[in-house]
């Protein structure tokens, strides 16, 4: 197992820095080192490689993000620590956008796969917020869970890597649109591993 999941590491890092169609198989298996019979043997198809990386980064991100939200103590806490999650992220040396965006827009009608990874993960994150929301209360969850999945969204897209302005500024908006009296100005210091 150890060789698939150097694979698998290997192709996260070449598909989130130049792209899944950029990155070749045999770029992969050159990087990994591992044979190319090695490499189908654990991924017997590239579309099936970039699933395992998708399935992977899925569970690296809800994980660590849920470990962000779950302390949270109040709806503006949770708020709080959402966007300084993705603060913290957008100045990680580990981003460069949102790997489900870029694999839906370069797949978006050749692979079932990928889009059901790619909906899966959008679903998710959806899901999750409004969750958080509702601990604290159901009707700011239910009238406003959707529109800030949607602003995370356009924050991952208009973020360039290492730069945190856009989610300082959309905090600053949310605290204004949402009423948050009691939010800090300025966003908690988070921990990412993605």
């Amino acid at each position: 197992m150890a060789k698939r999941e150097d694979i698998l590491e290997t192709a996260r890092q070449l598909f989130n820095a130049h792209g899944f169609q950029a990155v070749g198989v045999d770029c992969i298996r050159d990087k990994t080192p591992a044979s190319k019979m090695t490499l189908y043997k654990h991924f017997s198809t590239k579309e099936g490689l970039i699933a395992a990386v998708l399935a992977d980064r899925h569970d690296r991100f809800s994980h660590s993000l849920e470990q962000a939200l779950t302390p949270a103590v109040s709806l503006t806490d949770m708020l709080a620590r959402l966007f300084g999650w993705h603060r913290a992220w957008f100045c990680s040396s580990s981003f460069n956008g949102c790997m489900f965006i870029r694999a839906r827009d370069e797949y978006c009608s050749t692979s079932a796969v990928i889009e059901q990874q790619a909906a899966r993960h959008k679903a998710w994150l959806h899901a999750t917020v409004h969750d958080h929301m509702a601990r604290f209360d159901a009707g700011m969850a239910k009238r406003h869970g959707q529109a800030i999945s949607m602003l995370l969204d356009g924050m991952i897209v208009q973020t360039s890597p290492g730069h945190d302005r856009v989610a300082d500024t959309a905090w600053i908006s949310v605290i204004d649109w949402l009423g948050l009296d009691d939010a800090p100005s300025t966003l908690p210091a988070m921990v990412v591993s993605l």
